[in-house]
């Protein structure tokens, strides 16, 4: 008894299966890319704000003039949390984060990790309060969740694009 298994368009097959793996790659980097951005710009939105120094002026008890020396390291750096909120993609991942380095890195952990423990902020500054109330604690982590069908239409489109699958 002889089985005689015949398959037709293999090669074919074959060759839509390497062009979707190429193409797919491509999409799948094009939109962590995307991504990236957009929850990077969202995490900045969310952000705490430190007070400017007018903003600190206004609520001092008096109104008398307030010198400070020139050698003061102590100076309100309003943004700097902001500034330091970064991102990177490849075609695998899309990270957002605050470097430990940077200007604000343990103040973006303590903003983001720690609210109303021992340890933590309790009280939204002047600088926060005049953001308005999007900004608060785990900033990164809500500009993920906030945007979560965004970042599916964004997966979709790039997809689409690359005439691959729809997700």
């Amino acid at each position: 008894m002889e089985v005689v298994t015949e398959l037709r368009g293999v090669p074919e097959a074959l060759k839509i299966l390497r062009r979707v793996a190429r193409d797919g790659d491509k999409a799948t980097a094009q939109a962590l890319r995307t991504i990236a951005v957009l929850v990077q710009r969202e995490a900045v939105k969310n952000a705490p704000r430190s007070p400017t120094r007018g903003q600190l002026n206004k609520l001092r008890k008096t109104r008398r003039k307030v010198t400070r020396k020139a050698r003061a390291t102590s100076r309100p750096a309003p943004g700097a949390l902001e500034n330091s909120i970064e991102r990177e993609s490849d075609s695998n991942q899309a990270r957002i984060f605050v470097a430990s380095n940077s200007a604000a890195g343990k103040y973006a952990n303590r903003m983001h990790e720690l609210k109303n423990k021992p340890s933590g902020w309790r009280n939204r500054g002047p600088g926060t309060v005049a953001k308005g109330s999007r900004a608060d604690e785990k900033f990164i982590q809500r500009a993920i969740v906030d945007n979560e069908g965004v970042i599916m239409d964004i997966l979709r489109t790039e997809h689409r694009k690359a005439g691959w699958y729809d997700l």
